[in-house]
């Protein structure tokens, strides 16, 4: 089940255009057609900034952060998506603190801008202003006295059958020299965290050892291909990202989770780092990394029930792959031959292949149990470089952790 969002296309400057929200479930690599006809709109009066399914009730707290109360897995989330700002002396390989910092984790201004309710999605929009430091000090040990105001809207979108929130930030950064971090707190005291590879999970460890030896400081910060996964003893969720693959966890009586949104330096590398030893490149002043400008974030929080790399997988798939809208008169035939997958056998790469004689389909298998995928007819296996393994099969038995790729011919797509 997807939901689907789109802009009317292809009409005249004096109409405005027309946003379109439905429910509907689609084909697994296929197509269905939808007709567009004039009638009532699904839109309810309600102006509460709560909200409640079968999995959770959602609540905005002050800040403009929500609160989550988890029906799954009885426990509640407290403080979920607070942004947060601190000074960054760094340059673009490396964070480095401000010994004289000033934290910003709450908005100046706060106000509720639109409340929509379509029954099976709710929206709930959000504008803060967050009064920023302008930038660094002279020598660079203090943020400046002189404030100024970045803007910040948030809509969350909640869905009437989905353990999930997703969440979109809009903002227009105007300081400099800082770091802006949305944060999660998990209410439990984890030594853990997985996060998404290439084609599988990774896990690591929340609490490490500092080494002096080491040219660099030694912190639990991550690096994520899509999103990261906490679980304890009773509470168990996830966040899925849109291009933010930086994450850091502090674990005190509770976790942090602090996901990068930007960060805002003027170097490209400096030799007077508290979190590094020398130089890691060049000693070049580089102006456009302080990303000053408008900048767009959409990232998701999802409550996991069994924690299995086949759930988290398929969760994330649900907020990264949103359906392909276009206008058509007549159905388009669908040409990938049928096939079947056992659950847990995820896809990375459909395309058309490097000599553009064939599509390519790259399976992979996250689990740690065999999996079976069958085709209709037999199909041609390839390696990593779309080179032949003179093999054609037509049911594949996929082992724990291994990646398989097919080609299949043109003949059909045209």
């Amino acid at each position: 089940r997807k939901y689907l969002k789109t802009l009317s296309v292809n009409v005249s400057s004096i109409f405005k255009p027309s946003r379109v929200i439905f429910q509907a479930s689609l084909p697994a690599l296929g197509f269905k057609r939808f007709f567009i006809k004039e009638g009532k709109s699904c839109e309810r009066k309600d102006r509460s900034p709560t909200f409640e399914n079968d999995y959770y009730i959602f609540s905005l707290n002050d800040d403009g952060s929500f609160k989550i109360d988890d029906k799954i897995n009885n426990i509640t989330y407290n403080k979920l998506n607070f942004i947060e700002d601190i000074g960054d002396a760094g340059d673009e390989y490396n964070f480095s603190p401000v010994f004289q910092d000033v934290q910003i984790n709450k908005p100046e201004e706060l106000s509720i801008e639109k409340i929509r309710n379509f029954g099976f999605i709710k929206e709930i929009k959000v504008f803060m202003k967050y009064k920023i430091p302008k930038e660094l000090s002279k020598d660079r040990k203090a943020r400046s006295r002189e404030t100024l105001i970045i803007p910040l809207k948030l809509k969350y979108t909640l869905f009437r059958d989905e353990p999930r929130v997703d969440i979109l930030v809009e903002l227009e950064n105007n300081a400099k020299d800082h770091k802006l971090t949305a944060n999660f707190i998990f209410p439990e005291r984890i030594d853990k965290i997985v996060n998404d590879g290439y084609f599988g999970l990774v896990e690591h460890p929340i609490i490490l050892e500092n080494d002096e030896k080491a040219s660099e400081e030694i912190v639990p910060r991550y690096a994520m291909e899509s999103f990261l996964a906490v679980q304890g003893h009773k509470g168990k969720y996830m966040i899925t990202t849109r291009g933010l693959h930086e994450y850091e966890v502090q674990r005190n009586d509770v976790t942090k989770i602090s996901i990068t949104l930007l960060r805002a330096v003027g170097w490209l590398s400096r030799g007077d780092l508290t979190t590094r030893r020398d130089h890691a490149g060049p000693y070049i002043p580089t102006p456009e990394a302080q990303c000053l400008g408008k900048f767009k974030y959409r990232y998701s929080f999802h409550i996991l029930k069994e924690g299995s790399p086949e759930e988290i997988y398929e969760n994330s798939r649900k907020f990264l792959l949103d359906p392909v809208l276009i206008p058509t008169s007549k159905l388009l035939r669908n040409g990938f031959p049928n096939f079947s997958a056992d659950k847990g056998v995820f896809i990375s790469a459909l395309k058309i292949a490097h000599k553009r004689n064939g599509i390519i389909i790259r399976f992979f298998n996250p689990t740690n149990e065999e999996k079976k995928i069958s085709f209709e007819k037999n199909v041609e296996l390839v390696n990593m470089a779309e080179e032949p393994l003179k093999i054609e099969i037509k049911d594949i038995i996929m082992k724990p952790g291994e990646i398989v790729t097919v080609k299949i011919p043109l003949k059909g797509f045209s």
